[in-house]
């Protein structure tokens, strides 16, 4: 039942593919929609307010940080009171720190992208509304710490969009117009500096 406390199983595993740890995480309303591993053996997972159709515009985007141990290190919320927010993305970097790619739910749709450092404190944001439904499905760091996502908002167009990973000011933006679900996108060639994989599908 979905007023009902649930646990979430959080399982470590070593390099070899083994069971490195077991805790369960206590308390949980609902049902995680993101979690990233955070570098130094944690965990960031994404919740939300409701499950309950109908109560979407309680949803606020909570980000719940764990150490190794499974005990919690931060607990955040972000967005506005009475606006649908929902994680589809989260990327940690190199520095430590994350972006966020989310969806608002505002007029035609908002594309919510923002810089948290290791403490979960906001270091810049940024919006994209040029497409109906704009679905962050994907977040690739570049070279030169650039921030690149991929926003779709179901059968095309998709779009890539930079950012500079210092501040958010966007660098530029890549319309595709083919009719294609664009669902992930794989990260940049940290080797040779060339292009992005994305994964998509016609209907």
């Amino acid at each position: 039942h979905y007023k009902e406390k649930k646990s979430i199983l959080l399982v470590i595993f070593n390099n070899p593919g083994g069971i490195k740890s077991l805790k369960y995480l206590p308390d949980f309303t609902f049902t995680p929609n993101y979690a990233v591993p955070s570098g130094d053996g944690g965990l960031v997972i994404s919740i939300k307010n409701s499950n309950v159709s109908g109560e979407e515009k309680k949803n606020d985007i909570n980000l719940l940080k764990y150490d190794e141990s499974g005990s919690i290190v931060w607990k955040k919320t972000y967005g506005k009171p009475g606006i649908e927010e929902e994680v589809f993305s989260i990327m940690k970097l190199d520095d430590g720190s994350f972006v966020v790619g989310a969806y608002v739910n505002e007029k035609k749709g908002i594309s919510w992208i923002f810089k948290l450092d290791s403490n979960g404190e906001k270091i810049w944001e940024n919006q994209f509304n040029s497409i109906e439904s704009p679905f962050v499905n994907g977040i690739s760091e570049s070279p030169e710490k650039d921030i690149v996502v991929l926003i779709s908002g179901g059968e095309g167009p998709f779009f890539l969009v930079k950012y500079k990973g210092s501040d958010g000011t966007k660098v530029w933006e890549k319309k595709h117009s083919k009719r294609f679900y664009a669902i992930a996108m794989g990260g940049i060639d940290r080797a040779t500096g060339d292009g992005y994989i994305i994964l998509a599908h016609t209907k």
